[in-house]
Formats: structure tokens, sequence, C-alpha cells
């Protein structure tokens, strides 16, 4: 039994769609882990809090305008992928400095939240 795990995804922001054209990376957790090891044994874990992002590589398509981009604050991204799930991306912002790639049409746009939500199918 085959199970499509990866391939088509998409972004909307605010219910808009974006033109995702590479790799999209999703980072939900909250939290980072980090081990703690003595010259004994494990003493244990630090733990601190992340910032869940979302971002991936868009094609310059017409009306994409990095001053938009910039002044996004307080939207929700929304991230459907391929085997199902989604992940909503609530209270985001773009993280700016975009850097356009003229020879292949894109540039990476990265989003960063309070906090974001997995929906599984």
């Amino acid at each position: 039994m085959g199970v499509r795990l990866g391939g088509v995804a998409t972004i909307k922001v605010d219910g808009n769609q974006y033109a995702l054209k590479g790799a999209m990376e999703i980072n939900p957790s909250a939290v980072r882990r980090e081990g703690v090891a003595g010259q004994d044994y494990v003493h244990g874990y630090l733990e601190n809090p992340i910032v869940p992002s979302i971002k991936g590589e868009f094609s310059t398509v017409p009306g994409l305008s990095t001053e938009d981009l910039e002044s996004m604050t307080n939207v929700t991204v929304q991230a459907d992928i391929a085997n199902g799930s989604t992940y909503i991306l609530a209270e985001a912002w773009t993280v700016a400095a975009y850097r356009i790639e003229s020879q292949r049409g894109q540039l990476e746009i990265e989003w960063q939240g309070t906090v974001c939500d997995e929906l599984t199918a």
C-alpha cells in the first residue's frame, strides 16, 4: 500500500494563497531540549522556549510585494502538506530582509508566530 509522504504543499496567509515554489520547512515546536551530561552520568536536560516558524521558497509572481510582506504582523499562516497534515501558525509576522533571486525568480519568506498547531488527517 503506497502512502504519500511528500510532494504537493500549499501556504495561505489570512486565506490568500502564495505561490510556493520550492522547499517548505515547518517548525511547530514550542520548546528545545538539550541534555546535560556530567562526568559521571546524564544529569537531566535544559528546556527553553523557541519561536515556531514556517518558511519556504516562493515564485516572484506579479503582485508579490516585499513591502506588503514586510508589513505583515498578526497574520494566520496555514500550511497544508502532502501527508494530509495542516499546520496553523497564529499571531504570525514575517521575518524581513528579503533577497530576491532573479535568475530563478524566487525569494524565501519566513513567518514566525506565537504558536503552531498541527491538525492531522
